[in-house]
């Protein structure tokens, strides 16, 4: 062979090489890096809440798990809209994450109902073990059924209530005052048993209703009453500690056609280290709303605790027929 010929078909090798490289996608790493993926996390409430805690974790954690192959956006303050609005998209695949207070579901999944039923769980591990047990078995399957995975729920905190009116610490005083809840069945029964007109509304809406006079007041944990700043419209808070509201934290179904197996397993562990965490988020930070509030000049009260739960116990009644001996065993600590 000649030598020009010999360079002729070394020079066919090499195209040949280069080729077969592209086609098997055998390249360089500086030049083949795969995109991250990016997923959305949705939340309603502000930068400076437990939420934004809780979604920092996730994000934290997935990150450097997965070394920046997935990225995760925070979207907070209802930028993706509110609550059920969430539910929705992450049925249709257009939102992969959400924090979702856990009594939103009941619009579509009865069982979640049961953490609204008032004065039976009163803190996080209470309601953590739970979540974990037996009893939210059926409430996790109904969830599912809607095209998301909860991998966790995480605290968000006793729920407490605050007014324009007057101080609350019998059930007589809750009578007449309009009070805000969210959009489900359950807290609504329940101020409405105790004598409140009810009006239901995204908590996006609330600030401007109670300044406006169009609510007296409305039922939130210390922190978001801190974070949303109630405290600037609210005269009064009543220590009531009603339910003890979990937020869930749902994975759209969609997320599984993103990511590798090895991939949904880091976000998994992203969001169950995250939940587990939120309890101390929410211990340190409900102390020093607290504090925060009454410097503020938030009238802060007890209340007759149980004045208030022999108020309610026509629902205890009333729901045993839908959830058995579930609320039973939660009163006796049998979880």
């Amino acid at each position: 062979m000649s030598k020009s010929s010999k360079k002729s078909f070394a020079a066919a090798l090499m195209i040949m090489s280069i080729a077969c490289a592209a086609v098997l996608g055998i390249c360089r790493p500086a030049f083949c890096a795969a995109k991250p993926v990016t997923l959305s996390f949705a939340h309603v409430m502000s930068e400076n809440s437990i939420a934004q805690d809780i979604a920092r974790d996730v994000k934290n954690y997935v990150e450097k798990k997965s070394n920046g192959e997935i990225k995760i956006d925070i979207y907070p303050s209802s930028s993706l809209g509110g609550e059920t609005d969430y539910v929705e998209g992450l049925q249709a695949g257009t939102i992969d994450m959400a924090l979702i207070t856990i009594s939103v579901f009941q619009n579509w999944c009865s069982e979640t109902g049961l953490f609204d039923i008032p004065f039976i769980i009163e803190n996080f591990d209470a309601a953590s073990a739970i979540w974990n047990s037996d009893i939210c078995e059926p409430m996790k399957k109904q969830i599912r059924a809607l095209g998301m995975e909860p991998y966790g729920a995480a605290a968000l905190g006793a729920r407490m209530l605050t007014n324009n009116v007057r101080p609350v610490t019998v059930p007589a005083d809750v009578k007449g005052l309009t009070i805000r809840t969210m959009v489900a069945n359950l807290p609504v029964e329940t101020w409405e048993l105790l004598g409140a007109n009810v009006v239901s509304m995204n908590v996006g809406e609330v600030f401007s209703a109670l300044q406006t006079g169009v609510i007296d007041g409305q039922e939130n944990p210390i922190t978001a009453i801190k974070s949303n700043s109630f405290y600037e419209v609210q005269k009064y808070m009543s220590l009531t500690g009603h339910t003890f509201s979990l937020y869930i934290l749902p994975v759209s179904n969609a997320v599984a056609s993103k990511l590798t197996p090895k991939q949904l397993a880091i976000v998994k562990e992203g969001v169950e280290k995250a939940a587990r965490a939120s309890g101390k988020h929410l211990d340190d930070r409900t102390a020093e709303d607290l504090k925060f509030l009454e410097k503020a000049g938030v009238k802060v009260n007890k209340i007759n605790l149980q004045a208030f739960r022999d108020a309610v116990k026509p629902l205890y009644k009333k729901y045993s027929k839908v959830y058995g001996n579930k609320i039973d065993r939660i009163l006796k600590k049998e979880y």
